[in-house]
């Protein structure tokens, strides 16, 4: 599935993300899958809100963007719709029912 933008996502249901932080990675435990995942500011950043309510990638991007002080640009675009697709791959995000 392709991060359109009419997509809302939200974390995978039955997910309990734990989390610990160093400078600008993140560790990530999913005890729902029992994985653990190494991430940067940003697809850290992108999980986090992600946690909080779901979006689209638009309105994902934009609360990034927001809370790391950085432009909405179509670079950082990029980035968080290729957080998503791979964040999907691993089972940690999925569209929501809507």
């Amino acid at each position: 599935m392709n991060p359109t933008r009419n997509v809302v996502w939200q974390v995978s249901e039955g997910s309990r993300l734990l989390w610990k932080s160093w400078d600008d990675e993140y560790v990530v435990f999913d005890d729902g899958s029992g994985y653990t995942h190494v991430l940067d500011l940003v697809a850290g950043e992108v999980l986090k809100v992600l946690e909080e309510a779901p979006a689209d990638p638009s309105q994902l991007t934009r609360r990034v963007a927001s809370r790391l002080d950085l432009t909405p640009d179509p670079e950082l675009v990029g980035r968080v719709q290729e957080t998503i697709r791979k964040f999907h791959e691993v089972g940690l995000v999925e569209p929501t029912l809507s």
